[in-house]
């Protein structure tokens, strides 16, 4: 046993050491630059940027828009992972394998090539589309992720539902859902992590100045990345991911509840 732990240690170090260098790091050095006035002339100069980047309208727009986008894009897309997965469990009887495909090919697909495809539909590619690319893309992950939760449920569960007189309905809200609930709060962080990535796409279509509509934190951090404004990017990065860290913190926390009381 001890000898799988020491090469599972040896498997994992690359990884970790990658993340602590590249993540981890860069992070918490982001404290230093956003207390200087410069790269250069590292003069400390406290809150200034906090305050320069709280004061900057397109950083408030920014922030506006990819709240806004992630409060009602990611619980749309939850519930209709749900939704669809209930749908394809029982798809899973019948073997219409075909059905499974359609919302499982977006998931192999580049993201410039969906994006391109889209475009040619939505020639003013405004938040509409943006959320239906969205929802498209991502749909199919979080339906493997439910699907695999609600495959491992036994069948004793339907089985003894059903001798209680149970409909389809109340065998979901009594049964599937409350045990759902655990790997509802990982699609929920991942949906999350997912709505920030919606850039990428977005910066394929209209490059690095979109539209006010479309303009997300990520478009002013790359702006202020390819200004070499250094100290207002680390202001802006921590004014940022300091309160998903909480958010994330609330979620793991509620999550681990919901799994003790399943299963325990």
């Amino acid at each position: 046993m001890k000898a799988i732990h020491k090469k599972a240690s040896f498997i994992f170090m690359p990884f970790a050491l990658g993340f602590l260098l590249f993540y981890v790091f860069p992070f918490f050095a982001s404290f230093y630059y956003a207390v200087i006035n410069s790269t250069i002339g590292t003069k400390f100069v406290g809150l200034e940027n906090f305050f320069k980047v709280l004061s900057n309208k397109y950083f408030i727009l920014a922030i506006k828009n990819t709240f806004i986008f992630t409060l009602t894009a990611v619980p749309l897309l939850v519930l209709l992972a749900y939704v669809f997965s209930s749908f394809l469990l029982s798809c899973l009887k019948t073997k219409t394998w075909f059905i499974r495909l359609a919302f499982f090919i977006p998931i192999v697909f580049p993201s410039a090539s969906l994006v391109l495809f889209w475009k040619v539909f939505f020639s003013n590619f405004t938040m509409l589309p943006v959320y239906i690319l969205f929802i498209w893309k991502n749909l199919g992950f979080h339906m493997i992720l439910y699907l695999v939760n609600m495959t491992r449920i036994p069948v004793e569960y339907e089985e003894a539902a059903k001798l209680e007189g149970a409909g389809n309905l109340a065998y979901h809200y009594f049964v599937i859902f409350p045990i759902s609930l655990p790997m509802t709060f990982f699609v929920v962080v991942m949906s999350i992590v997912q709505s920030f990535r919606i850039f990428k796409d977005v910066f394929v279509v209209h490059g690095v100045y979109p539209s006010e509509q479309l303009y997300f934190i990520q478009n002013y951090i790359n702006n202020k990345f390819m200004k070499l404004s250094y100290p207002e990017l680390s202001a802006g990065t921590i004014i940022f991911v300091l309160p998903l860290i909480i958010l994330f913190t609330i979620i793991f926390y509620t999550g681990n509840l919901m799994y003790r009381r399943v299963y325990h």
